[in-house]
């Protein structure tokens, strides 16, 4: 029990600190808009930041772009397309292990591929629908959004970011490691014999376990694609939704939980509706 706790402790770190970084820039470049609100920075990132660069990006290994993202979406910076963009495009630990594993350089890219022109796709084509209102709703603004400039008046840039920075790593910390902890107990041998339990349901469960905010739902399909146990559509079906820990900032600071829902929802469906498509 014990062995098991500081180990999903040591998983959690692991895991975890290199958002650190990104997190800090992302607070620190937000309450620096937000205190510069009335020049044309905004115009700006809204032009620099769309679909297609967030889908480019987000291709980089590890999530730290997913997350940087998700709390600029919280924050009304980029829009709910260049989001989802980020989110299928994001590459975690699985292109390592495929790369280590002898998948190929020019499999490697087919993967690559699909998953930065589909967020590129799917990210201009919801902005387009948004756009005409048929996926808005009201959403609130977050209360970092809210209250971001009271406090860097109050506090000071560098103080404000650095404490914003310390509650989301702690609540990043917090989820990740009661999933490590789930995890352990109950065993990568029990998700993959549910992964291959039939073929047909495959990537229903693939892009489902692709929402766990842990590098192991990525390792774990990755293996699985290496041993030829999952299909290539199954496989691409749960790295799609592998979007990292950008899925638990954007759920913590987005207190519209209709537009979370939303996104998780298309997110799910593209990767599904990719997946089958990619099994035949």
């Amino acid at each position: 029990m014990i062995h098991t706790f500081i180990h999903a402790i040591e998983h959690t770190l692991v895991d975890t600190w290199t958002m650190l970084p990104f997190l800090f820039i992302t607070y620190l470049g937000v309450f620096y808009i937000e205190r510069k609100r009335h020049t044309t920075i905004n115009n700006r990132i809204e032009r620099g930041m769309n679909p297609i660069v967030g889908s480019l990006l987000g291709c980089i290994p590890q999530c730290g772009i997913s997350v940087l993202v998700a709390d600029m979406f919280n924050n009304n910076k980029v829009s709910m397309g260049t989001l989802l963009a980020v989110f299928i495009a994001t590459s975690d630990e699985a292109l390592i292990i495929l790369l280590s594993g002898n998948i190929g350089f020019l499999s490697l890219g087919i993967i690559l591929f699909i998953k930065v022109t589909l967020g590129m796709i799917i990210g201009l084509l919801v902005d387009q629908l948004d756009k005409h209102q048929i996926l808005s709703s009201y959403k609130e603004t977050s209360s970092i959004h809210h209250n971001s400039f009271c406090c860097v008046k109050s506090n000071g840039l560098f103080h404000s970011a650095i404490m914003h920075t310390l509650k989301t790593y702690f609540f990043i910390c917090v989820v990740s490691f009661s999933f490590t902890m789930i995890l352990s107990y109950v065993g990568d041998e029990f998700i993959a014999s549910i992964l291959l339990s039939g073929h047909q349901v495959q990537p229903f469960i693939s892009a489902f376990i692709g929402f766990i905010p842990t590098c192991a739902s990525s390792v774990l399909i990755a293996q699985l694609l290496l041993q030829g146990s999952i299909s290539f559509g199954s496989a691409m079906a749960g790295l799609i939704t592998n979007a990292g820990f950008g899925i638990i900032v954007l759920i913590k600071g987005n207190t519209s939980k209709i537009e979370v829902g939303k996104i998780l929802f298309i997110l799910y469906f593209v990767a599904v509706c990719t997946g089958i498509l990619l099994s035949f």
